[in-house]
């Protein structure tokens, strides 16, 4: 698992397990836009590195390739990171069939923050309540499988999802469901 965590200074720690393998060389570390599209790589022997906030440009997914003799392992799955400032969380896909994800990295270091990520249907009514309470800052995944807070499947249409971080502030951001 690649995890990621920010210092005060603004810099992002990346880090991972070393491998057990003995044919390990080192790992190839890539940060990628939400495209995929590779901004940055660095190759490195240790289970950790920094990326300074100047590298990210706001936000940025990083993946990690263990490197050997023969060439590279597949790539492991991707973290959020973030230069800094609160950033709306990425909603993919987006339109929406079945579900879709919120990835969001809440800035800052160490400490937990109170949360809430809510779904709201373009009246201003409550849909769904993704996720409400105290998180550790750093990278969150969260899954809406297109229901609502009754457990009906939420009809199709837009909806506006607001991400509140407390001393932080609040984003926003809009979602299309479809069939």
């Amino acid at each position: 698992a690649v995890t990621a965590s920010q210092s005060a200074g603004g810099d992002v720690l990346v880090q991972w397990e070393h491998s057990t393998d003995a044919d390990v060389l080192g790992y190839h570390l890539e940060i990628v836009d939400a495209s995929g599209a590779l901004l940055d790589s660095r190759f490195t022997t240790e289970n950790y590195a920094t990326i300074e906030p100047h590298e990210i440009n706001d936000m940025a997914w990083v993946r990690v390739r263990a490197a050997d003799v023969l060439g590279e392992s597949a790539p492991s799955e991707t973290v959020l990171v973030a230069s800094g400032g609160l950033i709306a969380p990425a909603a993919t896909p987006n339109p929406v069939r079945d579900k879709c994800s919120f990835e969001l990295f809440i800035p800052g270091p160490g400490g937990e923050v109170d949360a809430s990520l809510v779904l709201y249907d373009t009246t201003g009514r409550l849909v769904h309540t993704i996720h409400n309470g105290g998180l550790p800052r750093g990278p969150h995944c969260f899954e809406w499988h297109g229901q609502s807070n009754g457990a009906t499947r939420a009809p199709d249409g837009v909806y506006f999802y607001l991400l509140d971080i407390a001393g932080l502030g609040h984003k926003t951001g809009k979602i299309l469901v479809v069939k």
